[in-house]
């Protein structure tokens, strides 16, 4: 900041200081006077009376009654503005009203401006998480809201008669956490490692409930969470990640950035949080002005067909497997009937039919993913190509 600046901030700050004292003094020797005045009339009116008493004017009896109500008033005008203390005279006052303030204030300035660092700037707030960045260890990854609801309520009642079952806890918080209810997904996660320490995943998705909980923050809830994941399995994916975004809101961004490559290069082939999870790393480090300087492995090619593809594919209805047997059917076929739905109100999405002839294969309806090959084909007739994939797909899938 240039020194013509700081000069005239300075003197602007120093009078603003000792304009803002002048009222003060201005209000005490106002109070002053007017006590002064008053005290002044009844002292006048005292003498007053004792002059008419000894001219006769006024007999003893009732004089003596005046003089005892106007000692009154000067005892309660006494008591009401008491009177400080005055060891400056009305000028000396208001010079030092003026010039102290003053004083204070470029000396306050002086000293920022050789102790200060007005160079610094503000240090970046903390990185906090968001469900975009899934880390969840074979878990559904953010599955169909709508779809998981109707689930609560069975896995609620469930879990009212038999409270004493780990897993069906576990159930319970994974429905909450995907309907974003990430309070109660931590409730019922608590009680899941309460009854099963050691339960897979079950430490590691309790501090995910907590973190997403408290808006992304690591809490140490959550950190002391992820630890004990760690003691029930060293490679648990989402407790690395999490310790590691913990040291980053810490402020250790670089070993926060080295904990999240040596995740990503440990990463078993086919990790479906691999994708996402080095977009997050890249972001990261840039954001932290970190090079990677090559550091992260080389990303698997792009599958055709793979990307911009919506609704459930083979891993995802296998996980579902994890839900009790009567909820499994009405999650799955909700969710290709919303797909198969999708596709009849826009069938030019080629990635969508391998998506539903796959989820058909999958659910072993072979009659329903041959009709969605047909009806593919038919919305592609003028595309050979584009048939010719729906073709390899189905063959692989076992559907031609």
């Amino acid at each position: 900041m240039p020194i013509t600046l700081w000069v005239v901030l300075s003197v602007m700050v120093a009078l603003a200081a000792a304009g803002t004292a002048v009222p003060l003094v201005r209000r005490y020797d106002d109070a002053a006077r007017d006590n002064d005045a008053v005290t002044a009339v009844l002292r006048d009116q005292l003498a007053d009376i004792d002059v008419q008493t000894a001219s006769g004017q006024v007999p003893a009896a009732e004089a003596e009654a005046l003089r005892t109500e106007l000692k009154r008033r000067l005892l309660v005008e006494s008591r009401a503005r008491p009177l400080a203390v005055r060891l400056l005279g009305d000028r000396s006052a208001g010079r030092i009203a003026i010039i102290l303030p003053a004083l204070i204030a470029l000396a306050a300035t002086a000293i920022y401006a050789v102790t200060g660092r007005p160079d610094l700037t503000a240090p970046p707030p903390p990185r906090v998480i968001t469900a975009e960045v899934a880390q969840g260890n074979g878990g559904l990854a953010n599955p169909a809201a709508a779809a998981v609801a109707p689930l609560i309520a069975q896995l609620e009642t469930r879990m009212a008669s038999a409270p004493g079952d780990p897993e069906g806890w576990r159930l319970l918080g994974w429905a909450y956490f995907q309907t974003q209810r990430f309070a109660d997904a931590a409730t019922a996660y608590r009680k899941a490692v309460a009854l099963n320490p050691r339960g897979p995943g079950y430490a590691s998705a309790l501090g995910e409930a907590l973190v997403q909980s408290a808006g992304g923050v690591v809490t140490p809830a959550a950190r002391a969470a992820f630890v004990d994941a760690r003691t029930v399995d060293v490679t648990d994916s989402r407790s690395r990640y999490f310790l590691a975004l913990a040291r980053d809101q810490a402020g250790d961004h670089k070993g926060a950035i080295d904990d999240w490559v040596r995740l990503l290069g440990e990463a078993p082939p086919g990790a479906p949080w691999a994708a996402p999870h080095r977009d997050f790393v890249e972001r990261a480090a840039r954001d932290a002005g970190i090079d990677l300087g090559g550091r992260l492995p080389v990303a698997p090619p792009v599958i055709a067909g793979a990307a911009n593809a919506r609704g459930p594919d083979a891993a995802q209805i296998a996980a579902t497997n994890a839900l009790p047997p009567a909820a499994q059917a009405a999650f799955v076929r909700q969710m290709v009937g919303s797909l198969a739905a999708k596709l009849k109100a826009n069938p030019r999405d080629a990635d969508g039919w391998i998506r539903l002839i796959r989820a058909y294969t999958v659910l072993g309806d072979v009659p329903a993913a041959k009709a969605a090959r047909r009806d593919a084909d038919a919305a592609f007739a003028d595309q050979p190509a584009t048939r010719t994939r729906f073709a390899t797909a189905a063959a692989g899938l076992g559907a031609p």
